[in-house]
């Protein structure tokens, strides 16, 4: 028997209202595309006030200046006491204004960073609002429509993977030594999609079925083109002993 490679129950990621299905049960879709959208006005501002933060440096280029300012006055004040022109008080007042310059320096960079982080989060917020596919399959069920409420709970509908399609064999226990993961095998379907496949033997079974006096294998046969259905029964081609 051919069958999915996967049955995915496609979720959301965060809840809110359904603002869009994107596909129909029977659809075929691809990894990454996008199948439904939730409301997300709030989560776009968010964005751009996260991005507007992001984009001022001006704390930072006024806390570079401040410490260049007042490093250059420190300096001097320590040239001038090697001298003597200046009492000790000064020069201990340019060094703590020094200090205090580059402290508020280091907070607007530090600041600036977790600007940065949030705009990040806040796209990743935003990206959680477009439900997109994790496999190449086809809509089986599609549950849920615009203007629903979605939850962890929700299901909006179910996926199933086409590519690859797997391939549950039973065999002859006699046979069990001539197969092994990684070897290729012929799969044969019928008609109206009559014509030969390699697949691969991705896993054999090492508990016996004793009353049937078989084991299974699965074996992956490639269908990135998604000719090929799930749900039909084949035939598997073993060498001659």
């Amino acid at each position: 028997m051919i069958e999915p490679s996967a049955s995915v129950a496609i979720g959301a990621p965060s809840e809110g209202l359904l603002e869009a299905v994107l596909v129909e049960r029977g659809d075929v879709v691809k990894h990454g595309q996008p199948l439904a959208r939730l409301t997300a006005d709030l989560e776009a501002i968010t964005l751009r006030i996260a991005e507007t933060r992001a984009a001022n440096r001006t704390s930072i280029e006024s806390g570079r200046q401040r410490v260049e300012y007042f490093g250059a006055q420190h300096r001097r004040s320590a040239q001038l006491r090697e001298r003597e022109l200046v009492a000790a008080e000064d020069l201990e007042r340019t060094r703590t204004e020094e200090v205090l310059a580059r402290s508020e320096f280091e907070i607007a960079e530090l600041e600036h960073q977790l600007a940065l982080l949030e705009a990040e989060r806040s796209q990743i917020l935003l990206a959680y609002r477009e439900i997109k596919s994790p496999v190449d399959g086809m809509v089986l069920i599609r549950n849920m429509h615009p203007g629903e409420y979605v939850n962890e709970q929700s299901s909006l509908m179910q996926v199933v993977a086409l590519h690859p399609l797997h391939v549950e064999a039973f065999l002859p226990i006699d046979r069990f030594p001539e197969v092994e993961p990684g070897m290729v095998l012929t799969v044969e379907t019928p008609p109206p999609f009559a014509g030969a496949h390699d697949a691969e033997v991705v896993i054999v079974d090492r508990v016996f079925d004793a009353a049937s006096g078989t084991f299974g294998i699965r074996l992956a046969l490639d269908n990135e083109d998604l000719t090929l259905p799930a749900g039909i029964r084949c035939s598997l081609l073993m060498p001659l002993k």
